[in-house]
């Protein structure tokens, strides 16, 4: 019997002040965080300036009679982001983490619906959020501020406040965190995260994972898989933190920082991979290695003793010192996954849902399975009914915002009901095989887990993204036909026309539905001319993209 991999040794927290004082006494000389502006300039704080920094940031948010309060925060991921967030919960306030991918009024009603006494906002946003939010509560700019406050002007509060009057210590279970879900199926939910569910699930993360010294995310702060499984984490454990601010420059920033571990999502990461196969082609080394691409595939050995191609090409995207990727959100393309084994990089999926603040599990750096979520992270308890995975522990949040009747649909004896369908096998490994909500079910009682077909749908050469849903065909809701939405890829497709494409996809799609029983069959397709809407970790929201 295989010998199971002890966990990690990680300090634990059970408040962020408490955490706040170990890493200023603790960790001070040590890399904190390393941010880039658009223009490249590079932002980098050893931990002793940034405990410095939130002191002041505290000093300030106490004088203009903050602490305690709500705060909203609505911004792309800056220095400052990660300074406001400990300053206010350190005071014993809540941040409301706001996800800026929203519509200006959906953000404008969620500060509204906080109940924020004030909102720190970047510049980038100042524009189309100023009309709903002028007025209404004290504003501060985080950048070339106009008219309006800046950071800079804020922090001015603090000089003449003593740091003896800044000692409130919030309890492990007082609020911190209010962060709005980004479901896939239905509108935000206002999420309430403790002290201890943030600290905890940072905790278990890095207590599965050896993660290296330097850790990089190209996703927001306001989603709590990147804040909690990477901020809080790396900065708890006095490791090196970064997390890219922008789209358009995240593969520099990617190079630039050299990390150890990606925190990633599969779209973003299919992207990086498509990058490194671009600059493949133009080096006229791609057919090569696809050919010991599939040479491996068939001798099914995935731990390869050489590091064949890496060397030559792949640092020049993910840089010189990566050797693994933490993959969440979505289920990750498992040829993707095999590629980059091939580079001596390790792909370890996770699982996490905001209301658990996010993890629950993940595999881990000796002991992972590739179709598997991994196992439970410390303190997890797990149980099932009716296929329905239900989740029990620290990290388990305390309720939806204002929002008790919603709470107790979801949240049964401290057990919370996930939502997602899966199942684990004898060695503890969790699958997840798809969303309740989503189940098709058919009028002669079978059942179709849409996102099963879609990891298919989406491996065919032509497909880039795929919605699979019951399309109605009858009076009664469960008379339904299965039916595919595809976003086709562009690059693959180029130059040939819709009549073309429609034809190449029918015909992947009908060489794959003879492997399937007839039941779970495609019967109909469509295009679409356009990419899916998705939430801010690059989930497509069903819903929205689905007719």
């Amino acid at each position: 019997m295989k010998k199971k991999e002890p966990l990690n040794q990680v300090r634990e927290f059970e408040t962020l002040p408490r955490c706040l004082d170990y890493m200023e006494k603790e960790y001070k000389e040590k890399p904190a965080l390393t941010f880039y502006r658009e223009d490249g300039t590079e932002i980098t704080r050893n931990y002793r300036e940034f405990t410095r920094d939130v002191r002041t940031c505290m000093r300030a948010l106490k004088k203009a009679g903050l602490d305690g309060k709500h705060v909203a925060l609505i911004s792309e991921n800056r220095y400052e982001w990660v300074v406001i967030f400990w300053a206010v919960t350190c005071l014993g306030g809540v941040l409301a983490a706001i996800d800026v991918e929203q519509p200006e009024e959906e953000i404008a009603e969620m500060v509204s619906y906080a109940d924020a006494r004030a909102v720190f906002l970047s510049d980038a946003f100042l524009p189309v959020m100023k009309e709903w939010l002028s007025g209404r509560r004290r504003v501060v700019i985080l950048g070339e501020s106009g008219e309006e406050e800046s950071f800079q002007d804020f922090l001015e509060l603090s000089e003449d406040y003593a740091d003896g009057n800044l000692r409130h210590l919030p309890e492990p279970e007082d609020r911190a965190l209010l962060v709005y879900t980004s479901g896939t199926t239905s509108t935000a939910k206002p999420v309430v995260l403790s002290h201890r569910n943030l600290l905890s699930n940072a905790a278990g993360a890095m207590a599965m994972v050896c993660v290296g010294e330097r850790i990089f995310t190209p996703l927001p702060l306001y989603h709590t898989y990147s804040l909690t499984c990477g901020m809080l984490g790396c900065l708890s454990q006095g490791l090196h933190f970064s997390a890219n601010g922008y789209l358009k420059t995240m593969m520099r920033d990617i190079r630039r920082f050299e990390a150890d571990t990606l925190l990633s999502v599969p779209m973003i990461t299919d992207s990086l991979l498509r990058a490194i196969w671009n600059l493949q082609e133009r080096e006229g080394t791609r057919q090569e290695t696809e050919q010991l691409l599939e040479k491996e595939r068939k001798r099914r050995k995935w731990r390869l003793r050489h590091r064949t191609v890496r060397d030559g090409h792949v640092p020049e995207i993910l840089g010189p010192r990566l050797r693994r990727i933490i993959s969440g959100g979505a289920h990750m393309n498992e040829k993707t996954a095999e590629e980059l084994e091939l580079y001596g990089i390790s792909v370890l999926q996770g699982y996490g849902i905001t209301e658990c603040s996010p993890l629950i599990s993940v595999n881990r750096n000796h002991s992972s399975r590739r179709k598997s979520v991994g196992t439970l992270i410390p303190g997890m308890e797990i149980k099932f009914t009716g296929g329905e995975i239900l989740v029990k522990g620290p990290s388990v949040f305390q309720g939806y915002y204002k929002n008790e009747s919603l709470t107790r649909e979801v949240l049964v004896h401290g057990w919370f009901h996930t939502g997602d369908i899966g199942y684990m096998d004898k060695q503890g490994y969790l699958y997840i095989c798809g969303r309740k909500k989503s189940l098709i079910v058919f009028s002669n009682g079978k059942k179709v887990v849409p996102e099963e077909l879609e990891q298919q749908l989406v491996r065919l050469p032509y497909i880039r993204e795929v919605i699979v849903y019951g399309a109605r065909s009858g009076q009664t809701e469960d008379d339904v036909t299965l039916s595919a939405m595809i976003y086709p890829d562009r690059e693959k497709t180029a130059g040939m026309s819709s009549f073309e494409v429609l034809e190449k996809i029918q015909d992947e799609i009908s060489e794959l539905n003879r492997t399937l029983p007839f039941y779970k069959r495609i019967q109909s397709l469509k295009l679409t001319e356009t990419e899916f809407v998705k939430t801010g970790i690059q989930k497509i929201r069903r819903k929205e993209g689905s007719l």
